[in-house]
């Protein structure tokens, strides 16, 4: 399980945070998360950090979404 925090919490931008599953990506999972961070900087986005669930994870997707329901407190 990674999480990489990459922006402080004080923007006005609305908050984006990537979804990396390294299963699905292997090897190019940092380049994936790369990939996404920058994406949500070109749609105005403040990106906040990768979410990459273990791998061993049942409900991967509600990693995610539990992840970022607890950001919304920040």
């Amino acid at each position: 399980m990674t999480h990489t925090q990459t922006a402080s919490p004080t923007s006005d931008k609305p908050k984006a945070i990537g979804f990396v599953r390294d299963d699905v990506s292997g090897s190019d999972a940092p380049r994936h998360a790369e990939d996404v961070r920058r994406h949500a900087h070109t749609l105005g986005y403040q990106y906040v950090y990768t979410v990459r669930p273990p791998d061993d994870a049942d409900d991967p997707i509600g990693y995610a979404l539990g992840m970022a329901a607890g950001s919304t407190s920040r």
